[in-house]
């Protein structure tokens, strides 16, 4: 849990890598360390979907690069939203996970309700289920707006 920063990346063509100047132009001088990073585009579909890898999938996607940026911020978690792509292929899905599992780097993925926020940086807490030897799981995750000192 911590302060939070939602990267609404608006300003790419569709199907574009995020790099590591796109995350400086959208959230570099905002972004601290141990902050959580909500990675989001106008492109948005469900995860998963039957849309997936389609001509209409237009998501944006991560890759070596942008985690490598992450990973040098020293932020604590990477999250997504429905308009970047956490399964367009394997070697630029396996580079960003491995870069950022290597720094304990927690992946919050196909958030919902990132519409509902009213301000780009706030208070988040997710909490995983309590059993020993996971990898991963479920969580609850929410925001709280309006809190101080996780408000700017």
């Amino acid at each position: 849990m911590g302060r939070a920063i939602y990267a609404n990346v608006v300003d790419l063509e569709p199907n574009s890598h995020i790099m590591p100047a796109d995350m400086e132009r959208t959230c570099g001088g905002k972004l601290r360390k141990d902050d959580v990073v909500i990675l989001d585009s106008p492109f948005r579909i469900g995860a998963f979907s039957g849309k997936t890898n389609t001509v209409e999938d237009k998501r944006l996607f991560v890759c070596r690069e942008v985690a490598e940026w992450f990973a040098e911020k020293e932020v604590k978690c990477v999250g997504f939203g429905d308009g970047v792509s956490i399964e367009n292929n394997y070697e630029d899905v396996c580079a960003f996970h491995d870069v950022l599992m290597a720094q304990n780097i927690v992946f919050l993925e196909v958030l919902k309700n990132l519409d509902k926020l009213s301000t780009d940086i706030f208070f988040m807490s997710y909490s995983p289920l309590p059993i020993k030897g996971l990898d991963s799981s479920p969580v609850r995750a929410y925001a709280i707006e309006g809190i101080e000192e996780f408000s700017k």
